[in-house]
C-alpha cells in the first residue's frame, strides 16, 4: 500500500498578479480540480489518517495499536513495531473500500510513540 503525504490546497493565485499567472490559470484551484472530477463533498467527513499508538509492551519491546482500524501489533524494537505496523494497516486494508472504516482513499499513518514513566 503507499500511503499520502497530507497537502494544504488553497487558491495560490490570489497571491498572484494576473499577469503573472499561465494563460491556462483562468481557473480557481477548487474548479481544476472539479474539472478533473475530484469532488470535496466525496470526502467530507472521512478521516484523512489513521492515527496509531505504540508504547512499551508489560513484559518486553513495544506494542502498536491503531484507533481508526482494527489492527495491534508487536515488535522487539521500535523499529520492528514500526515495520510490523506499516504491513498489518496494509494487509487490513487490502482489497477493503477504506471509506467502510471512515476513512479517504488513501489515508496516511500517524504515529505516535507513548513514553511510560520509569
Amino acid at each position: 500500500m503507499t500511503y499520502n503525504i497530507l497537502f494544504i490546497l488553497t487558491d495560490q493565485e490570489r497571491y498572484f498578479a494576473p499577469e503573472s499567472l499561465p494563460s491556462n490559470y483562468s481557473l480557481s484551484g477548487r474548479e481544476r480540480l472539479r474539472n478533473e472530477g475530484i469532488s470535496f463533498t466525496k470526502m467530507m467527513g472521512l478521516k484523512p489518517k489513521i492515527t496509531a499508538k505504540i508504547c512499551k509492551g508489560n513484559e518486553s519491546g513495544y506494542v502498536a495499536e491503531c484507533v481508526e482500524i482494527a489492527v495491534v501489533t508487536q515488535g522487539n524494537t521500535l523499529d520492528e513495531v514500526v515495520n510490523h505496523l506499516k504491513e498489518a494497516v496494509s494487509l487490513h486494508l487490502e482489497g477493503e473500500d477504506p471509506r467502510e472504516f471512515g476513512l479517504v482513499e488513501k489515508p496516511i499513518l500517524s504515529i505516535l510513540s507513548l513514553q511510560t514513566p520509569n
